[in-house]
Parts: structure tokens; C-alpha cells; sequence
């Protein structure tokens, strides 16, 4: 888990939030003790689950990057491998 501070903006909610960075609502909600809708400005505690992937024969790292809303860079980065292969289980 990677936990974050954040900086809401006009446009979130509690949801998009959630979508965005793989985070459950009700984390959210509960660490940041939030009673009310959130409002822009407001700094909440994030913690984003990992979730793992196997590469598959068809994937291309482009493919995987897209699917998981992420760049190509990113996946190689935090997996600290230099390409992606089919049986790989990486973070994203």
C-alpha cells in the first residue's frame, strides 16, 4: 500500500478518487474522518492499494499502460525491470 496526500480539486468526489488511484471509498472516508462532501482545496490522506498483473502473450507495454491508465515509463520504473515479458507479474 502507498499512502499520499492529495489536493482536492473542483472536479473529485470521494468516487472519482477512488477510481483514479485504486483506492476503496470507504478508506477514504474513514481516514479522513470525513463527515461532509469534500471540497476543493481540501488535503485528504490517500492509500492506494497495488494491484498485480501477469503479462500476457499478446501484451505489449503500451497495451498494459493503457489498460491500467498509466505510462510505459511508469510500469518499467516501479517494477525496476527494463521490458516487460509474458509470465511477469508486475505492480500497477
Amino acid at each position: 500500500m502507498k499512502k499520499f496526500l492529495y489536493r482536492v480539486k473542483a472536479e473529485d468526489t470521494v468516487f472519482s478518487l477512488s477510481s483514479r488511484f485504486n483506492a476503496c471509498v470507504g478508506k477514504i472516508i474513514f481516514d479522513n474522518n470525513l463527515t461532509k462532501e469534500i471540497s476543493a482545496g481540501d488535503i485528504l490522506l490517500i492509500t492506494k492499494e497495488e494491484q498485480t498483473y501477469e503479462i500476457m502473450p499478446t501484451d505489449t507495454l503500451e497495451s498494459v499502460a493503457k489498460k491500467f491508465n498509466t505510462t510505459p515509463e511508469r510500469i518499467l520504473r516501479e517494477n525496476n525491470v527494463p521490458y516487460i515479458f509474458c509470465g511477469l507479474i508486475i505492480k500497477v
